[in-house]
């Protein structure tokens, strides 16, 4: 089956806008997963790359006392599909060890995100309607 003029026209002009949803899709997707993560790992006891937090004197789950930091994550996907990763509770800067980072840092995204962001990517371009 070929492609003729008027597909491939129509292809121009509506590429952009399938283009601009297939990363809004990808990114809103990504950032509900991301979302989940970012609380999971409060309750698991151990950081975005797998680490273990350090266990607390006073005893008790290390990086969840009120719960508050956990809750307080805002991931938000901008107009371009980037994903944006803050938090809004008082408490983000819990130590400056290293060993209690709960944001993405200088290593970059974790491994495991990387895998499920591809796999999103490759679920969605399935959908495409081209």
């Amino acid at each position: 089956m070929g492609l003729t003029r008027q597909r491939l026209d129509a292809l121009g002009r509506d590429l952009p806008r399938i283009l601009q949803d297939y990363r809004r899709r990808v990114g809103e997707l990504f950032a509900e997963y991301v979302r989940g993560e970012l609380q999971k790992q409060h309750t698991r006891g151990t950081n975005l790359y797998g680490e273990r937090y350090p266990r607390l004197k006073r005893g008790g789950q290390p990086m969840l006392d009120t719960g508050e930091l956990m809750y307080a994550y805002v991931v938000r996907v901008t107009d371009s599909g980037r994903l944006v990763i803050d938090n809004t509770s008082p408490h983000t800067i819990v130590d400056h060890d290293g060993r209690h980072t709960h944001l993405p840092d200088e290593r970059g995204m974790p491994e495991k995100w990387k895998q499920k962001l591809a796999q999103i990517r490759a679920v969605e371009a399935r959908k495409l309607k081209l």
